[in-house]
């Protein structure tokens, strides 16, 4: 049988000072840009290289309220009272070839909202696989803003909370280690593009499963060739023989300028193999071309050496600002010429060109 869980309003105005007094270290970090996470990130497919498969309604345990899977000393714990829950789940796949699960509660008590309760989470080659549950939800005023001032607080009651980059050479990101397999890997035979996301506000953009069962989907048109490398990102490359250059151009779609009009950086990596992944396994940055709005409202094509540190969120990739990233105008770096850029009136879509040397073998 299905049971419907209640969740715990205690009714806490947000006083934290037990939390404070509490607290034995203070860490902060600057994640500057987050990539594609949004709190709905897990329904949808929107963003490049990215997609869902949603699943429909399942019957998961999930976990009785106050049960944990780690102990006070950080030991592995048995979570206990696990009893079945009606969920809709949803699977989501990006730029990494494994994919997430999400499962969120169907029935609603009297707050009248679908709970998140349970996530399967993939390693990406740093670590295990992993299961994570989300309990005691509550939904917060405006008013309740304490408990997201804890370090301030702290700080205010004389701690001390310190930069963890700080004494880094060479930034965050996650660590250069042996790859670690996950059994989250996703699987061609077993994925089909399925967006739905219940909302009563957002409908998913028509999207042709056939074109994109493969993740890219690619054409010759006259001597171009058109590569699909996602909803609304079109590649047309070319190989110059004379010049031993690749002529590109990436057309970027269904962009949403900010309220200001700028765009969001758009960018273009190269790889040096079939892996698909932000910087190379075996350590070393990533050529990146990229397209950035400058403090002037300009789209402004530059060059930029992606790092580890980059992943961590330990880099600003803004130009013009302090701790800004190390960017190149693309047309000064070697091997590129032709550069241009163009966008549409409304700026909704974005056009990158270039020539790029490559000496075949």
């Amino acid at each position: 049988d299905d049971e419907d869980d209640e969740d715990d309003e205690d009714g806490d105005d947000g006083d934290n000072s037990d939390d404070v007094a509490n607290i034995k270290t203070c860490s902060w970090l600057d994640l500057a840009i987050v990539g594609n996470i949004r709190p709905d990130w897990f329904l949808d497919a929107r963003g490049g290289a990215t997609d869902a498969q949603y699943l429909g309604n399942q019957h998961v345990y999930y976990p009785g309220t106050g049960s944990t899977a780690i102990d006070g000393n950080g030991n592995l714990e048995a979570l206990t009272d696990a009893s079945p829950r009606l969920v809709k789940q949803w699977r989501k796949t990006d730029f990494a070839s494994q994919y997430f699960t999400q499962s969120t509660k169907v029935h609603v008590g009297d707050d009248g909202v679908h709970w998140p309760l349970i996530l399967n989470v993939p390693g990406e080659g740093f670590g295990d696989d992993l299961l994570q549950y989300y309990q005691n939800h509550q939904l917060l005023d405006e008013d309740f803003t304490a408990p997201f001032h804890l370090d301030e607080a702290f700080v205010a009651a004389g701690g001390e909370c310190t930069n963890m980059r700080q004494g880094q050479e060479g930034g965050g990101g996650p660590p250069e280690m042996e790859y670690v397999p996950s059994n989250l890997e996703k699987d061609e035979n077993a994925w089909v593009s399925n967006v739905w996301t219940g909302s009563p506000v957002w409908q998913a953009p028509a999207k042709d499963n056939e074109d994109f069962a493969a993740g890219v989907a690619s054409a010759i048109v006259g001597e171009l060739a058109t590569t699909d490398a996602g909803p609304s990102t079109k590649v047309t490359s070319c190989y110059n023989d004379n010049a031993q250059a690749v002529e590109l151009s990436i057309t970027y779609s269904d962009l949403s300028p900010s309220s200001d009009g700028s765009l969001p950086w758009l960018g273009l990596s190269f790889r040096d193999d079939d892996d698909c992944v932000m910087t190379p396994r075996g350590g070393g940055d990533a050529e990146v071309a990229l397209v950035l709005t400058d403090e002037f409202g300009a789209l402004v094509p530059t060059h930029f050496l992606m790092s580890p540190m980059t992943k961590g969120g330990g880099m600003n990739i803004s130009p013009g600002r302090n701790g800004a990233a190390p960017f190149t105008p693309l047309d000064e770096v070697d091997g590129y010429s032709d550069v241009s850029v163009a966008h549409s009136d409304n700026k909704d879509s974005v056009t990158l060109t270039f020539s790029k040397a490559f000496e075949t073998a």
